[in-house]
């Protein structure tokens, strides 16, 4: 990692007058910049929920295969991969949109749906890209304090107004982890005018009855519903960039009049198509997991830290010192692990579950930290 100083955009903007650049939007000034997960490269990185195991190895040979055809354009529909969904999910082609990322969708939604003025529900403790999409189109968020730390469907709706245009919702939640119930007599509540987003980055992890949990299935009942999902997490494509949207057609073809052109390039297309057959991966990786927050959670019990019932590949823990300070110590001892301070949650953590190797260190830097000491 280069540990230079680095002078935040925001403000060399504020360093030179406006009119001395192009007159740009007010709104971009007061706009924070995305942090991701802090990395080391000699350090074991558990900040970003990333696949401990890799990339599909379906996949990545596929990507290695598509290296001789970049000099050709890209397929502008992604029609392979949406095809290939549209059998996985009993779907048709018509029902999917791919994007650079699931974040790019939600831009393309943002886009296409808000104007300034308008507002937008978004949980108080969940990722900061459904705010910063929003304001970046001059919309108000609404944050709806949880229950908790969890999601309060009922406050939710309380706080709908005439202007509400949008909902963001996170299952399972990020950084709680958390799984959303009975997301089905909600949408039932929503009246049609307002875009309801559900991300379901973690989905593939979870433990869950498909039937009441897995919101992709009540598309064809809701034609104001659009479902977020990514190739980051379980299949291992993080660096690919590549994430897609299930919602009624006429959705999708709206949500095609903002996408750009060759928004997904061709070896994450193909590297896509191989990990959804995966099934040797996926197992493995759901095992691994299974095996690690295991681990933690027992861990959590042992020395009695509070924890949430996560339905991810990370654990939200309790600190008792502020998390940036905890992180710093994890960090000096090998380990990047992620503060909550940015979620509103100054004394809690995030851990990316890894392997059991992984999971040992991290009690034992843990223990050295708040128990030996």
């Amino acid at each position: 990692m280069n540990t230079s100083k680095k002078t935040p955009q925001n403000s060399l903007l504020n360093k030179y007058s406006q009119s001395m650049l192009p007159s740009y939007r007010p709104v971009i000034t007061s706009l924070p910049e995305y942090r991701p997960g802090r990395e080391h490269k000699k350090n074991i990185k558990l900040s970003s929920n990333e696949n401990i195991l890799g990339p599909s190895p379906k996949a990545f040979q596929s990507f290695k295969q598509a290296a001789s055809q970049l000099h050709i354009y890209p397929d502008n529909d992604c029609y392979q991969l949406r095809q290939k969904l549209a059998n996985h999910f009993n779907l048709s082609p018509e029902h999917f949109i791919i994007g650079n990322g699931s974040n790019d969708i939600m831009l393309m939604s943002a886009s296409a749906f808000l104007n300034a003025g308008d507002h937008v529900l978004i949980a108080k403790h969940t990722f900061s890209q459904y705010e910063f999409y929003t304001r970046l189109f001059a919309a108000v968020p609404q944050r709806i304090p949880m229950h908790n730390y969890a999601y309060d469907l009922d406050a939710t709706l309380d706080a709908i107004t005439s202007k509400t245009k949008m909902i963001f919702l996170c299952s399972p939640n990020n950084p709680t982890g958390m799984l959303i119930q009975n997301i089905r007599h909600f949408l039932e509540r929503i009246p049609p005018s307002i875009l309801v987003i559900v991300d379901h980055a973690y989905i593939e992890y979870a433990q869950l009855s498909f039937a009441t949990d897995d919101t992709s299935l009540l598309v064809p009942d809701f034609p104001h519903l659009l479902v977020l999902h990514t190739f980051s997490k379980i299949y291992g494509l993080a660096a690919l960039r590549i994430g897609y949207g299930i919602a009624s057609p006429q959705l999708i073809s709206i949500l095609y009049k903002t996408k750009a052109p060759f928004n997904v390039n061709m070896p994450a297309q193909q590297a896509a198509i191989q990990a959804l057959s995966d099934t040797a991966f996926i197992q493995q990786s759901l095992e691994i997991n299974r095996t690690g927050k295991k681990f933690l959670l027992d861990m959590c019990h042992q020395y009695d830290i509070e924890s949430f019932p996560s339905e991810g590949n990370f654990i939200c823990m309790h600190t008792p010192i502020p998390a940036d300070k905890c992180c710093a110590h994890f960090q000096t001892a090998g380990m990047m692990i992620r503060s909550l301070q940015s979620f509103g949650m100054p004394n809690y953590i995030r851990v990316t579950i890894g392997t059991e190797t992984h999971m040992r260190i991290f009690k034992n830097i843990w223990e050295n930290i708040f128990i030996h000491t």
